[in-house]
């Protein structure tokens, strides 16, 4: 498996340690961990999780086992922010890693991959006055 971020229709910004990326197609932001942000900078489709976990060590002092650096991919793909066919390819259900996790004692791994999100409000909405009486 070598995965790919989308780069198409989403604006980053690097913000105190974690990486805000805004979609432009569903109108999210979300907002990545560190070691998140920097697997779905390094997704490129030219590198392998063991390459990631390399990378990740040289370039960025992170040092992530296979299981948190799959973790970070599964979180970037429930968001949209993976090209399709380059994770689904991995062949571990969610499932599957959850037990595994569990079985090895790093279920915390998922918290380190966990994405925050938030849908903005179209203009028509934000411009509303509901809840405001007149």
């Amino acid at each position: 498996m070598q995965p790919r971020g989308r780069r198409q229709e989403l604006e980053t910004q690097w913000v105190e340690g974690e990486l805000l990326v805004y979609d432009l197609r569903s109108h999210c932001a979300h907002s990545l961990p560190p070691l998140t942000g920097r697997v779905w900078e390094l997704a490129d489709g030219t590198k392998d999780v063991a390459t990631l976990m390399q990378v990740l060590s040289e370039r960025h002092e992170i040092q992530a086992s296979s299981e948190a650096v799959r973790a970070a991919l599964e979180a970037l793909a429930a968001t949209d922010l993976m090209d399709g066919a380059s994770v689904s390819a991995r062949g571990v259900s969610r499932a599957d890693f959850i037990r595994n996790a569990a079985a090895v004692g790093s279920i915390g791994l998922m918290g380190a991959a966990t994405i925050k999100s938030i849908i903005a409000p179209t203009p028509a909405a934000a411009q509303s006055d509901l809840g405001q009486s007149t």
